[in-house]
C-alpha cells in the first residue's frame, strides 16, 4: 500500500536526490553527530519500521489456514513494515503504475510512505530442482507464490486491515489527498477478487528463501539429517538457511548465525573424537612398537608386522574421515 503523505512524514524526495545525498554523506563526514544531517535523523535514508502479528484462532479460522492452526500455531503470521518512500521503486515492478501512474506524478519529487505485508508463515511451498548433472547449469525454480488459497486470503486480510489504520487520527494526520492518502492499490480496488489481482501483480520476494535442503528424517523426503551431513553424499554438510523445515517468523539472519556456530560445534567435537580416538590407539600399539624396535619415522617393513601396518591404515582413514567432515 503506498500512500501520499506530508513532507515532514517522508525521506522519498532526499533518497531520490543523489546530490542531497553526497551532501549529506560530507557533512556527516565533517560532523558525525549533528542533530540536523538527513542520516542521522530517526528515520535515516530509509526509515523502516517493523512489526509482526499473529492472527488469533478466529482470523485463522476465517481464512481457512488449519494447516497453520495444526502446525504453526505459535508463529507470527505477517510482519507489516513501513518505509517512509515508494517502495519498492516503479521501475523495480512496472505493474504497480496500472493502479497509479506514477511516472507522469514525477514520483521522485514527492512524498510518499509504504505499508508492506510479508507473509511469514506461508502455506504454499516452492520447489527447486535441477535438470542437468552439470553442476554449473541453472537449477529449476518454481516460487509458487499464492498457491495455498489461506495465504491469499491473509494477505487480503491484511490490506483491508491497514486501510483501517491509516485511517486513524494519528497517521491520517501525515497523509495527502482523499482515502487517507491511498493511491496504491486505490479505493477503487475493494472487492476480494479485485484486491487479490493487485496482490499477484504487484507482490515482490522479500529475498528471505530457505527451506531448499531442509533437516528432517530421511524418509520425511529431507536433504540433511541433523549433523546437517546430506544423506547419500560423503564429505559434504550444508550449513544456511536452506536447512530450516519451516521458515521463522522474524529476519532470518540471527538464526543462521546459530546454524553456523551449531555445525561448527559440531564438526569441533567430531574431530576432537577423531583424534582422541587415534591418540589412544598409539598408545595401545607404543609397546608393540618398542617390542619390534619400530620408530616413528620407520616405513612398514617385514618385521613390523600388523602394528605397523595398522597403524598407518588408521591414520590414513583419519585423513580421509576428516574430509567427510
Amino acid at each position: 500500500m503506498i500512500l501520499q503523505s506530508t513532507d515532514a512524514a517522508s525521506t522519498n524526495q532526499f533518497q531520490q536526490n543523489m546530490t542531497a545525498q553526497m551532501i549529506a554523506e560530507v557533512a556527516k563526514a565533517q560532523n558525525p553527530a549533528s542533530p540536523t544531517d538527513p542520516l542521522n535523523t530517526i528515520d535515516g535514508i530509509s526509515g523502516p519500521a517493523y512489526s509482526f502479528k499473529k492472527l488469533n484462532l478466529s482470523d485463522l479460522e476465517a481464512v481457512g489456514a488449519y494447516n497453520l492452526i495444526a502446525n504453526q500455531s505459535d508463529q507470527a503470521n505477517l510482519e507489516v513494515i513501513l518505509w517512509t518512500s515508494l517502495y519498492p521503486p516503479p521501475k523495480n515492478v512496472p505493474t504497480i503504475n496500472d493502479y497509479y501512474n506514477f511516472t507522469a506524478a514525477n514520483w521522485e519529487e514527492k512524498s510518499y510512505v509504504t505499508l508492506s505485508s510479508y507473509l511469514l508463515a506461508p502455506s504454499t511451498s516452492g520447489t527447486l530442482t535441477i535438470n542437468s548433472t552439470d553442476a554449473s547449469k541453472t537449477p529449476v525454480i518454481n516460487i509458487s507464490c499464492y498457491e495455498a488459497a489461506s495465504d491469499m486470503n491473509i494477505q487480503i486480510l491484511s490490506l483491508r486491515r491497514l486501510r483501517t489504520l491509516i485511517s486513524q487520527p494519528e497517521f491520517s494526520k501525515y497523509t495527502v489527498g482523499p482515502a487517507n492518502g491511498e493511491l496504491i492499490p486505490g479505493p477503487n480496488v475493494q472487492s476480494d477478487e479485485d484486491l487479490a489481482t493487485f496482490i499477484r501483480e504487484t507482490s515482490v520476494s522479500s529475498a528471505h528463501q530457505s527451506g531448499t535442503a531442509s533437516m528432517r528424517p530421511l524418509d520425511d523426503e529431507s536433504v540433511v539429517s541433523s549433523e546437517l551431513k546430506v544423506y547419500g553424499v560423503q564429505g559434504l554438510r550444508v550449513v544456511d538457511a536452506s536447512i530450516m523445515p519451516l521458515f521463522i517468523d522474524q529476519h532470518p539472519t540471527a538464526a543462521i548465525y546459530m546454524i553456523a556456530e551449531k555445525a561448527s560445534a559440531m564438526i569441533i567435537e567430531e574431530l576432537a573424537s577423531i583424534f582422541t580416538g587415534f591418540e589412544r590407539y598409539r598408545a595401545s600399539v607404543a609397546p608393540l612398537e618398542r617390542a619390534y624396535g619400530l620408530q616413528n619415522d620407520q616405513t612398514e617393513t617385514e618385521h613390523s608386522v600388523s602394528a605397523g601396518h595398522e597403524r598407518w591404515h588408521v591414520f590414513t582413514t583419519t585423513l580421509v574421515y576428516c574430509q567427510d567432515v
